[in-house]
């Protein structure tokens, strides 16, 4: 926006909504019409001082906050604690062995329930015969030359 454009309550307001009350955080090209506009209306000027308490109300808000020493030490001890102190012997038991079996054992369950629920889902009525598989050319005459020689 230019000096020549004047600017309206409706942007003045998006300005603080969107930057706050510092005129430093505006956009360079809007700060002069702003600020005549400042000159030319209480409204305005009303606008602005809700926008500095509203920035004032957020920086005291945002200031660190640090937990007291004594907290602190509880909090390192506890987690100290729980390193030294060992789990239940089956609790290696369960991570090294059982998860392992326990996906074998669940594989296996779904493979026989499918194989109750479904026995036709693989047919096999045709008699396999070997010598209609298939077999390649070098194969057979690498069986026939061992057999001859």
């Amino acid at each position: 926006m230019s000096n020549k454009t004047k600017m309206t309550g409706t942007r003045f307001s998006e300005i603080l909504d969107a930057y706050g009350a510092r005129t430093t955080q505006w956009p360079a090209e809007e700060v002069s019409a702003a600020q005549e506009l400042l000159q030319q209306s209480s409204d305005a000027r009303k606008m602005l001082q809700n926008a500095e308490t509203l920035d004032r109300l957020i920086d005291d808000q945002t200031a660190p906050v640090s937990a007291s020493g004594a907290l602190l030490g509880r909090i390192l001890e506890q987690a100290d604690l729980q390193k030294k102190t060992p789990g239940p012997l089956w609790h290696g038991l369960i991570s090294s062995f059982l998860k392992p079996a326990a996906g074998l054992v669940l594989a296996t369950c779904l493979g026989i329930t499918v194989g109750i629920i479904r026995p036709d889902l693989i047919d096999i009525s045709d008699e396999i015969n070997f010598e209609d598989l298939s077999v390649t050319d070098p194969l057979l005459e690498w069986e026939n030359i061992n057999d001859n020689g």
